[in-house]
């Protein structure tokens, strides 16, 4: 069973703290612990409307930071959080603090492409591009639809991407 309870930055770092032993300088581990430090004291206090902004920047360069030290190859490019990251400490920790913040602007896949007016295999597709960004929902009951986008970034990034895979939606949005 999960456990819906929000883990202790003490927690969540140990998840990572072997990986950065072995991979991370000095500097990175301390970045990360600072990060979810951030990250936890963000989705432990009650959110003040007047904080929002500061709050949600926050966890959008949390989240950043994190992915550039954790989610590195040796040729540079990003990889992909492994899909039990996201039911460990850190991962929750991650979406915990996204859905504190963000609330009713974290939709699903199907969600965001109803609000643009796509089919839910383009949002995939832009996803699987890494050309948007999500967190999973450890507490999903369907594995295989638990992937939240941040609504606002994400209509951002698909207005600066309009043009692509315009044609293959054109015809099967109107259906």
């Amino acid at each position: 069973m999960r456990r819906k309870t929000l883990p202790t930055p003490a927690v969540a770092y140990e998840v990572v703290a072997e990986q950065l032993a072995d991979h991370a300088s000095v500097a990175d581990a301390d970045l990360v612990r600072d990060t979810i430090a951030t990250l936890y004291g963000v989705a432990s206090q009650p959110l003040d409307p007047a904080e929002a902004p500061r709050s949600r920047r926050s966890v959008k360069d949390a989240y950043g930071i994190l992915t550039a030290v954790l989610c590195h190859s040796p040729l540079g490019e990003r990889a992909d959080w492994p899909r039990d990251f996201w039911e460990a400490e850190l991962g929750r920790l991650i979406f915990y603090a996204h859905r504190h913040v963000y609330g009713a602007d974290l939709l699903s896949q199907r969600e965001c492409a109803a609000r643009l007016g796509r089919l839910p295999t383009t949002m995939a597709r832009l996803q699987a591009r890494r050309l948007l960004e999500f967190v999973c929902d450890p507490d999903a009951r369907n594995p295989r639809r638990d992937r939240r986008f941040v609504t606002t970034d994400m209509l951002a990034s698909y207005r600066r991407l309009a043009g692509l895979d315009d044609d293959e939606d054109s015809t099967a949005a109107g259906e």
